[in-house]
């Protein structure tokens, strides 16, 4: 009797569900990465890398004029991994409810608001660089993330319940996104850490195709001394899309001087470019050196 129940609610339900999933909106995208990297310290050799390569697929569907469903399924993918090697893993899968006046409420393994607001107005770079933000981890899993436009701005809080040793909540993110400007403070109670982000990238309105990015990140733990952190990047147009790239980065941590990158970039029709970037360790004066590829579609 029970099973013929069950039968029957999942055929109702897929018959109601059938015309409503046929008329979603979806899209399949992606985005390949590959690289040579060299060094000048005694353990570097010429190797081919791929980065932040991935797929996936996105979609929304619409119940009414207020309300609609949204979900994306997104895989990292190794393009240079051996047979031996994971090849594929995952980036992100959530799904989700967005209400026009009141916002979107979405679950699963999202990106962090820290990432989305703060860390790229200094992180510009394909391969190097970066390496002095004081961030959590830019994919949070097991969460409940609300996001919505309030006077103007992005608001988003995000919260993650995964540790059996902790009750409560284990890792939650607060932040404001307002003409360019991020602020995040993200609060890991497991590890007993706080992260406070200030992050703003600025076109400049008397220097024609010129964009500088700045961040000011804070790690506070209980076991030692706050860390702080300040990055500086910048990105000059040139024309004919050719792009030059730099950043300065520095933390107020003994014996760290904190680094320096350039680079350059040439688009490739609308979606590929070339790149070649160099960064120099400031503490070991090694310096990094990577060329390569990159496709979005």
């Amino acid at each position: 009797m029970f099973k013929k129940l069950a039968t029957s609610i999942f055929v109702i339900g897929a018959m109601i569900l059938a015309p409503i999933v046929a008329s979603a909106e979806i899209k399949l995208y992606g985005q390949g990465t590959m690289y040579g990297q060299d060094g000048t310290k005694s353990t570097d050799e010429l190797q081919w890398k791929s980065k932040a390569s991935r797929v996936g697929i996105k979609g929304t569907q619409k119940l009414n004029d207020q309300l609609s469903f949204f979900g994306k399924i997104e895989l990292g993918v190794d393009l240079n991994a051996s047979g031996a090697d994971s090849t594929v893993s995952g980036r992100y899968g959530y799904i989700g409810l967005n209400h026009k006046g009141i916002g979107s409420i979405s679950i699963g393994r999202v990106r962090s608001i820290f990432d989305e607001f703060v860390s790229g107005n200094s992180d510009i770079f394909t391969v190097v660089g970066g390496g002095s933000l004081q961030a959590p981890g830019s994919k949070i899993s097991e969460t409940l993330k609300f996001e919505r436009k309030f006077m103007g701005a992005d608001v988003a809080f995000l919260a993650q319940s995964k540790s059996n040793s902790n009750d409560g909540i284990d890792f939650s993110e607060m932040g404001a996104l307002w003409n360019g400007i991020g602020v995040v403070l993200a609060s890991d109670d497991v590890n007993s850490k706080d992260y406070y982000g200030l992050g703003y990238t600025l076109k400049v309105p008397f220097v024609k195709n010129l964009s500088l990015g700045s961040t000011y990140s804070v790690l506070k733990q209980k076991s030692s001394a706050d860390v702080k952190a300040v990055e500086l990047s910048a990105n000059y147009k040139l024309g004919g899309d050719l792009s030059v790239l730099a950043a300065v980065g520095d933390t107020n941590t003994a014996n760290d001087d904190g680094f320096l990158a350039l680079g350059v970039e040439k688009g490739l029709g609308k979606n590929a470019k070339l790149f070649v970037e160099l960064e120099r360790d400031r503490d070991s004066d090694d310096n990094t050196y990577a060329a390569g590829f990159k496709l979005v579609f």
